[in-house]
């Protein structure tokens, strides 16, 4: 092979690279995965917070990373039923299991894991075409319980300010549906206004929105891409074959 053609094949070589990398992280902008459960929100996946850290400057310097949780008792969860007027809704209390890193002031962050409760809310409207329901949802309540050694610290969804997000279903059905159950593909967020508690009675708001996503970890899928896109650029084209010979 001389240099023209070893320029060439790194260049192909990068550019189907590139192109694998913009692939996965264009799937990863909009998160999704595959699910048969038709109850809402999703028990299969967890909601996995992806904005940067919060704080809550007077409590003292009290700030939170990495919130991950997800339904404890899918039970409870409510499948999304018809209204009268066509729009379908799903209205579910439910039990959690979180995990989130926490710092104070100066000190080292650490991890907690623990319970809490939620209520998440979704309507989608009337006229749905081809089984795909975009769910206008709402995270009404979200608390969680035993954040440290205080037992009054808690951490709570914002009373006062909306925490909105969608929740969209990809081949669902509501109502009278096939007896065959076919896969769904689920992607979910929100934008959750929280405030922290020392005391029980003095709740302080955060300075920004947790981002919260539901959907796998993307590295795997990744890692995959990048894989698949090396083995194809390094595989000779019959053209390039034959020349050779």
């Amino acid at each position: 092979m001389n240099a023209h053609s070893m320029v060439r094949g790194g260049v192909a070589l990068s550019a189907s690279v590139l192109w694998c990398l913009a692939s996965a992280t264009s799937a990863v902008a909009v998160p999704s995965f595959v699910s048969t459960d038709p109850r809402l929100p999703n028990p299969d996946q967890p909601y996995r917070m992806t904005s940067g850290t919060v704080n809550f400057g007077s409590v003292p310097d009290f700030s939170v990373y990495n919130l991950e949780f997800q339904a404890s008792n899918p039970a409870q969860l409510d499948i999304p039923t018809p209204n009268l007027d066509g729009s379908v809704e799903f209205d579910s209390f439910f039990d959690i299991t979180y995990r989130i890193d926490v710092s104070v002031g100066l000190g080292p962050v650490y991890t907690v894991s623990g319970p809490g409760t939620a209520h998440v809310r979704g309507v989608a409207p009337a006229g749905v075409v081809g089984s795909v329901y975009e769910f206008e949802s709402e995270l009404l309540s979200l608390d969680l319980l035993g954040l440290s050694a205080i037992p009054e610290t808690m951490l709570r969804e914002s009373p006062t300010l909306a925490s909105t997000g969608i929740t969209r279903v990809e081949g669902g059905c509501y109502g009278v549906c096939p007896a065959v159950v076919l896969p769904m593909r689920i992607s979910s967020f929100f934008d959750v206004f929280t405030e922290v508690t020392l005391d029980g009675v003095n709740w302080v708001p955060g300075d920004a929105a947790l981002h919260v996503e539901q959907a796998p970890e993307p590295a795997s899928s990744m890692l995959a891409a990048i894989v698949l896109a090396i083995m194809f650029a390094r595989r000779p084209t019959r053209q390039a074959a034959v020349g050779n010979r």
